[in-house]
């Protein structure tokens, strides 16, 4: 909650940095240089950094791009995620399902597909524990984003706590990233339940099957 809030609040600040630049440069207040230099480091270079704290600390050029021509325009409500999604087109960056969606409505869509996900489940004859995890795992997500608790960056560290324990990797770097972020976006996210990675659950249960055999 308060994480994500602070972060979004930031935004907030480097697009009123950087507009607010803009408009002294064309209305000729204060010194030239210095509001240049405002718009540098709202609009190229905190979220140049941001962007590359986000892949890992690894430079991947179509990234690095699309941060550049959104700059803090992704901070916008509303229309943040629509602009992320035009950048990533042309940048050729990834853009992912539900960008174009408007930031307050995601949480609305995920509870939905939650509640279809619980009716599909009640109705199934065959239950696994997998499917069990993924609507438990899905609700979880929805409802996390209704009441401002951070779900995914705490099941993004029990999974890579559960992968390490296995022996399924050795990069501790995994209890911070994502396969998908640590692969450079090489590896796809798996269809299902959270998206970026398997479960816990899922990962504990290969874990055992590959030590039994």
């Amino acid at each position: 909650g308060k994480l994500a809030t602070m972060f979004q609040t930031s935004q907030n600040q480097y697009y009123r940095i950087a507009s607010g630049a803009v408009r002294n440069l064309k209305y000729g207040r204060g010194s030239k240089m210095e509001n240049l230099k405002k718009l540098y480091v709202s609009w190229s270079l905190l979220p140049s950094m941001f962007q590359l704290t986000a892949d890992a600390f690894e430079y991947r050029a179509e990234n690095q791009l699309k941060a550049n021509l959104l700059g803090p325009l992704n901070g916008i409500l509303w229309a943040g995620n629509a602009f992320s999604a035009v950048a990533s087109v042309f940048s050729g960056a990834d853009r992912f399902g539900g960008s174009v969606t408007p930031g307050p409505l995601m949480a609305v869509d995920d509870m939905l597909d939650a509640m279809d996900k619980v009716v599909k489940l009640v109705k199934s004859e065959d239950i696994t524990p997998e499917d069990v995890w993924d609507t438990v795992d899905e609700m979880a997500e929805a409802g996390s984003k209704f009441v401002g608790a951070p779900y995914k960056p705490f099941k993004t560290v029990a999974t890579g706590a559960a992968e390490l324990l296995t022996g399924e990797t050795e990069d501790i770097r995994r209890l911070i990233y994502t396969p998908y972020a640590l692969s450079g976006g090489k590896k796809k996210r798996p269809k299902g339940v959270g998206g970026e990675d398997q479960g816990v659950l899922d990962v504990l249960e290969e874990g055992r099957k590959d030590s039994a055999t």
